[in-house]
């Protein structure tokens, strides 16, 4: 009909409750319109019910696939052009564009039904400092993957700008060391100091469901990220609980990622705290970076760790690096696993030595039925049968597969393959990254 309308599909929840949030996570206008479509609604509440054009209807094609609300494609043409004709034509022609102001609501980021309950419990469960406030209360979110001299130059130089100082560590498995080996290395470096507290960060300060691009930097390093959920949950929720009025960051001068981080910081807890962002500490003209001590752990370089990281550290790291080796690599395989079993098609893209060495441990875990899901891509290989279904090329991955859930298993070509999915629009969410 040529009306001036963007349509914004939110996806219906379970409950009622969770619905209303997602809706307020947008802006909405003086002359928007928000629409509940539901077949749960009595008719006498409804304000339109469209019963009667199931009733009334003389086609021969199937409207629902087992009850009107789940609608095939003619029953969605059917209640759309209901909609158009009975709302949204009449509200536009009575509309005064001048004053679409956001007049009705600002959008901000909402917490579902349960997560409110779940940040609640994680709250109550935090031991909340009872003492002197005259240099306030101060916070640091780190991964410390693993725990450097770096961390406590920022953890220390923060001590001692507040009475007491909340440190929480990114609790989300998805970097190189476990997340109980991480905590501790921070709990045992941070022995000497009085005023901390080493705290799990939960799902609540940066995790996959309140900003998964951190999970992703090392496969999409030039991401333009959303961490709004995760700013709104500390501003509005952590800090008045913990009386948290000083938040601590690292300078970052190479990752992209967590320099927007602290650029957003700044911007959205300006209002409720001090955002201070501190130096990285350099050694022998260098970052001190966890990146370099991964690199030196897998060669057992300890004289070069030993430079970047405090002693616990390297004592830990020494003692348990055939433990964290063993579990990493069988951790790594049950992500895999699970990815498996949760998806009806998955393919496995890359078949060098990494690949098919993935696909052989898969087979001694998984039965022939759950083996069968797995499709194949490969381009040296394209074309060719493994385990009994033609690899495909990168064309026919994108146009037949490109709803299918991809795990790349190539280590050497992993960013490359990532990048090329994303740029012809493959949801991050379809893809898994063997690590």
């Amino acid at each position: 009909m040529g009306l001036d309308y963007n349509v914004i599909d939110v996806i219906i929840a379970q409950y009622p409750d969770s619905n209303i949030r997602y809706v307020l996570e947008y802006d909405i206008r003086k002359n928007d319109i928000v629409l509940f479509i539901d077949d749960v609604i009595d008719s006498k509440e409804a304000d339109i019910d469209l019963s009667y054009i199931y009733n009334d209807y003389k086609g021969d094609k199937w409207l629902y696939s087992d009850r009107p609300i789940h609608t095939t494609y003619t029953g969605n043409i059917l209640i759309a052009d209901e909609i158009v004709k009975r709302i949204v034509g009449p509200v536009f022609a009575n509309s005064v564009k001048e004053n679409d102001y956001v007049g009705l609501h600002k959008g901000e980021k909402q917490l579902t039904y349960e997560e409110d309950i779940a940040l609640k419990q994680y709250i109550n469960g935090i031991k909340k400092y009872r003492g002197k406030r005259d240099l306030g209360i101060g916070a640091c979110v780190v991964t410390c993957n693993p725990f450097t001299k770096g961390h406590f130059h920022l953890i220390d130089y923060a001590s001692r700008q507040v009475n007491f100082l909340y440190v929480f560590v990114v609790e989300e498995e998805a970097v190189f060391f476990p997340f109980e080996d991480r905590i501790e290395m921070v709990r045992r470096g941070l022995s000497g100091l009085g005023n901390v507290l080493v705290c799990p960060s939960g799902k609540f300060i940066i995790s996959r469901s309140t900003f998964k691009n951190y999970f992703e930097k090392e496969v999409c390093r030039d991401a333009i990220i959303d961490a709004s959920k995760d700013t709104m949950i500390f501003r509005k929720y952590i800090a008045p609980a913990l009386g948290i009025s000083k938040r601590f960051i690292g300078e970052e001068p190479q990752d992209n990622i967590t320099r927007q981080y602290n650029k957003l910081l700044k911007k959205d807890l300006n209002d409720v705290m001090e955002v201070i962002e501190i130096p990285r500490l350099e050694a022998e003209g260098e970052v001190v970076s966890a990146s370099r001590v991964r690199k030196y752990f897998l060669k057992n370089n300890w004289d070069e760790i030993g430079k970047l990281v405090p002693r616990s550290t390297k004592e830990y790291l020494q003692a348990n690096k055939r433990k964290i080796i063993d579990l990493k690599n069988r951790k790594g395989l049950d992500e895999i696993i699970e990815f498996i079993w949760e998806h009806n098609k998955v393919v496995i893209c890359g078949l060098g030595e990494d690949g098919r060495k993935i696909v052989q441990q898969l087979e001694e875990a998984l039965d022939e039925k759950e083996m069968q899901k797995l499709e194949f891509y490969d381009e040296k290989s394209a074309g060719e049968v493994y385990r009994d279904k033609i690899v495909m090329d990168f064309e026919q991955l994108v146009n037949r597969r490109r709803d299918d859930y991809l795990l790349i298993t190539t280590s050497k070509f992993k960013k490359d393959i990532f990048y090329l999915l994303r740029r012809r629009g493959v949801d991050a969410e379809h893809i898994l990254v063997a690590e």
